[in-house]
């Protein structure tokens, strides 16, 4: 069975881009967030009033301590609000019991998460020590008897029996039997098969199997998937442009939502309350009242108008994976994706020109990937998101 190795580091870096935690002690409250979308709830002890609502991020935690019982108040999306008491001495988790099911609230023993393997050892002078996080991490997972591994020629196979006679994927098939990230790949030459190794982790959006199949594809056909906003002659609606993948993938899908709330972003018309986070408006006008229009930099036009784009892509110049010396084990430790920009010059792009305002913009959102990928699902009004480990 040949295997291209660098297309299917591609494949699974594409496939991105679409908490360990213990009983509380006796006398401590204990909240964790085990979904991957923020918990609205507010607390209060009897007799006193509630506190203000507040945000338990995916995968964090909090205590309530020397508190024998609390009242608390969840809001959920679609239902209002729910209240529960909380008695001292549990932990009580946020979960769902399928990967898109309704969240749940319970008090409830919760499992530990192997947490996903870092970069190799910096002093790593051997191929079995740059492997040893990865190593470390299948350790892990068998010793908490937890699931690390999915076969692709399984999972095809399954999927090919359950669409006899035009029969829809089952929940389980549809979100790859419950895994969200991936870490590397083991090629199975023996068996024909190729076998995905990652976790299961609940605070992680579900992946499609739409996606992998989507990326795969544009990883063999050397296709780079990318989309773009562009004007439309009527101004009320946007011109939706994709490539690299068909458009009527659920990967286009997620790849224009995204693109528009970075637009919102970006205007300033969406607000993910980041600390130390600022659109582009925000950053142009704080330039331009410091140190006026030529600092901006030189306008995009003779009309003295600035207009710019972004988007998103790998950082090329940072390591992201380490394979075996037969390419038959690859271990993927980062996903280094950044903001980039550039200036419209002249009607059209390709100078490499830069305003100052885009370019902090970009750094900016860079910086604050990780947050805010997990923060805008907590926005009035938006059910979009993008994940990305930096």
């Amino acid at each position: 069975m040949r295997f291209d190795m660098q297309k299917a580091i591609v494949a699974v870096l594409l496939l991105a881009a679409t908490t360990t935690y213990a009983r509380a002690e006796t006398s401590n409250i204990e909240l964790v967030n085990l979904t991957y979308t923020p918990l609205h709830y507010r607390v209060r002890n009897r007799g006193e009033e509630f506190t203000e609502w507040r945000l338990l991020m995916p995968g964090d935690k909090t205590y309530y301590r020397d508190l024998p019982h609390l009242i608390m108040e969840v809001q959920h999306e679609n239902d209002g609000v729910q209240q529960y008491k909380l008695v001292s001495g549990d932990t009580y988790a946020y979960y769902r019991g399928e990967p898109r099911a309704r969240p749940e609230f319970a008090a409830r023993n919760g499992r530990e998460i192997p947490a996903v393997p870092g970069p190799p050892p910096a002093d790593a002078s051997s191929a079995e020590a740059s492997f040893a996080p990865l190593t470390k991490f299948v350790a892990r997972c068998k010793e908490l008897n937890q699931p690390y591994r999915l076969s692709l020629k399984k999972l095809a196979a399954e999927c090919s029996r359950a669409q006899k006679d035009g029969a829809k994927l089952s929940a389980a098939l549809r979100n790859l039997h419950g895994f969200t990230w991936f870490v590397g790949y083991l090629v199975d030459d023996g068996n024909g098969d190729v076998v995905l190794l990652g976790v299961k982790d609940p605070t992680r959006p579900p992946l499609d199997i739409d996606c992998l199949a989507t990326a795969i594809k544009a990883a063999y056909s050397d296709s780079v998937p990318y989309c773009s906003l562009e004007v439309d002659p009527n101004p009320e609606v946007q011109k939706s442009i994709v490539r690299g993948v068909p458009w009527n993938t659920y990967w286009a899908d997620v790849m224009i939502r995204a693109d528009y709330d970075m637009k919102r972003l970006g205007q300033g018309q969406l607000d993910p309350s980041i600390k130390g986070f600022k659109s582009q408006e925000k950053l142009l006008e704080e330039i331009l009242a410091m140190e006026g229009f030529p600092a901006e930099g030189q306008p995009s036009s003779a009309k003295g108008d600035y207009e710019n784009r972004w988007w998103f892509n790998f950082n090329s110049q940072v390591p992201r994976a380490v394979a075996d010396a037969n390419g038959n084990l690859v271990y993927l430790y980062r996903n280094p994706v950044r903001v980039s920009t550039e200036q419209l010059v002249d009607g059209s792009y390709g100078s490499g020109q830069t305003t100052q305002s885009a370019t902090k913009f970009a750094e900016n959102f860079t910086e604050h990937l990780k947050s805010w990928a997990s923060t805008i699902q907590a926005l009035p009004n938006c059910k979009r998101f993008i994940v990305c480990m930096t």
